[in-house]
């Protein structure tokens, strides 16, 4: 992608104008709903996670609207986040909260980078992302949902970071190397 400036249409702003009030206004109807008791749970419960799922929706349709990578990134990470407050309050049934559930926001930029990679074409950059947040959130998991001790998963993930760092290290310096060399 090239780092020019956009102008959007009036097409395109009129667009995103209208899918961001639409989305509010199907916001505030689940919300009274939700205050009226239509629901079985009331709209204490239902107010972080739909105001979230709703903000990341905007971004997410004003970024495939715009053809705005940077949009729909931050829209893919604030429905990850979502995710938490959506099912943190089933811990009175299954017994799931965010004492479980936090690695997802560990896992947010692995989410969000793999939406748009596929998008941008940049699977390399993304790549490396994914791999770092994703591989950070597993060691968090370890622990709050296998109950594994951070005596034994904070050695391991140091290690293992390690690991990537050298990797990602010789691979940048091979890569440079080679096309310094095709330069010539």
């Amino acid at each position: 992608m090239e780092n020019e400036d956009v102008i959007l249409s009036s097409g395109q702003k009129l667009a995103c104008s209208i899918s961001a009030g639409i989305l509010l206004i199907l916001l505030g109807i689940f919300l009274l709903l939700s205050g009226l008791g239509v629901f079985p749970f009331g709209i204490m419960l239902a107010i972080i996670p739909a105001t979230l799922v709703t903000i990341g929706l905007i971004f997410v349709v004003a970024g495939f609207i715009q053809d705005n990578v940077v949009a729909l990134w931050l829209g893919s990470f604030v429905l990850a986040t979502s995710l938490v407050s959506i099912f943190a309050p089933l811990s009175a049934t299954v017994r799931i909260g965010y004492a479980r559930l936090y690695p997802l926001y560990l896992a947010a930029p692995a989410i969000a980078s793999l939406v748009t990679m596929f998008y941008s074409r940049e699977f390399k950059d993304h790549l490396k992302a994914i791999i770092f947040f994703l591989a950070l959130s597993g060691f968090f998991f370890l622990n709050s949902v296998f109950g594994i001790s951070w005596v034994i998963v904070l050695p391991i993930m140091l290690a293992a970071f390690g690991i990537f760092i050298v990797v990602v290290a010789i691979v940048l310096r091979n890569s440079i190397k080679g096309s310094i060399q095709n330069d010539v």
